[in-house]
């Protein structure tokens, strides 16, 4: 009976633990504006990710790495 009782807010605290740890790691962006840049941007991002993958070269490794760090401080700055 007690485990029952633990559980609910075992699961809140668990949960409010795992929200905010996926805060550090989620930006949410609003707008049309900013929106429409980032899926440009994403989908940019894809066609070099992809492209890295099928050449295996380095010069597009590299490339895709930076895209994706400047996709994130983009959604970053864009955040709401």
């Amino acid at each position: 009976m007690t485990d029952t009782l633990r559980t609910p807010p075992l699961a809140a605290a668990v949960q409010h633990l795992l929200g905010a740890r996926a805060r550090e790691h989620v930006h949410s962006v609003e707008g049309d504006g900013a929106c429409r840049h980032l899926q440009r941007h994403a989908a940019l991002h894809t066609y070099l990710v992809q492209a890295a993958a099928d050449s295996g070269a380095y010069q597009l490794r590299r490339s895709a790495g930076i895209g994706r760090r400047l996709l994130w401080d983009a959604a970053g700055l864009l955040q709401t």
